[in-house]
């Protein structure tokens, strides 16, 4: 799987335009990681839980964060969404 495209994927959606993978974020700006993972099998077939995991845990500018013991996941800047408002 190509990380570069994944992660900009996942930015793409929790940034920018979850509308347009069928999601809809939080007032905090998550969303549940379930959700994230079967809209992004449309494009990604083979991805899993692990792989968005590892996007989070190696990505060396913390663009992203899980909550609720990895049951949802946000970004953690960058957005462009009328409403959302990160609780850091």
């Amino acid at each position: 799987m190509n990380k570069t495209k994944l992660s900009k994927t996942v930015s793409y959606i929790l940034r920018h335009h979850p509308e347009s993978f069928d999601l809809k974020l939080s007032a905090d700006a998550s969303v549940k990681t379930d959700r994230l993972l079967a809209a992004l099998k449309r494009k990604f077939k083979d991805i899993t839980k692990a792989d968005l995991v590892e996007l989070v845990e190696n990505d060396s500018k913390d663009r992203f964060s899980f909550l609720d013991n990895q049951k949802r996941i946000r970004a953690n800047y960058g957005h462009s969404i009328e409403g959302v408002s990160p609780d850091y």
